[in-house]
């Protein structure tokens, strides 16, 4: 019996260990915004790195895409949430891994060049350096509007489609999708 209650303790102690050394959730908040003309620019800020079950996937040959979204709403409603999107903007990168050189690959259209890492937790900060500024337009927006900004982050590996899609609904380690973030409600004084 003293032999079991020590693989217990052991086995007990590593989860909890294991569960005190996980990295932190990723997500993402809205950190400040100017005006510029037509335009709000809007810089955000990623917390957090990529899960294991993700870097792992990616560093086997499955491609990974990050969409980062953020919304210009009209703020109102009861608990000042928005009511109906006047601007939206969707940018998204690619990841991928070079077998041969040991890296991660992050592309996309805000990147000017492929870039080649070493340390995946160093992805999130190369996306953040490259997305920021966010520009929305505020076309639809008229002086005296109150608006609030949201923004997500998916990251999207595998899609299966149905009567695959089922399994992907109970067990998905790879896919990730945070809840909409959103800033504070401010009042558009100029147009």
């Amino acid at each position: 019996m003293k032999r079991y209650a020590k693989h217990i303790i052991f086995g007990v102690a590593f989860l909890f260990l294991a569960i005190t050394v996980s990295a932190k959730e990723l997500g993402i908040s809205i950190k400040d915004k100017s005006f510029s003309g037509k335009y709000i620019l809007v810089n955000i800020d990623l917390s957090g790195n990529i899960s294991y079950d993700t870097i792992e996937a990616i560093r086997n040959g499955i491609t990974a895409k990050v969409y980062i979204t953020l919304q210009l709403l009209k703020s109102g409603g009861f608990i000042n949430i928005g009511q109906g999107t006047l601007s939206q903007r969707t940018v998204s990168f690619t990841l991928s891994y070079d077998v041969w050189e040991n890296k991660f690959i992050v592309k996309s259209k805000a990147l000017k060049k492929a870039f080649k890492l070493k340390d995946p937790s160093k992805i999130t900060s190369l996306i953040e350096e490259s997305v920021n500024p966010i520009k929305l337009s505020l076309k639809s927006a008229k002086k005296g509007y109150k608006l609030i900004l949201r923004s997500k982050l998916e990251i999207q590996t595998i899609k299966l489609y149905p009567p695959f899609g089922i399994f992907l609904y109970f067990f998905d380690p790879w896919n990730y999708e945070t809840k909409w973030t959103y800033s504070e409600s401010f009042v558009l004084r100029t147009r």
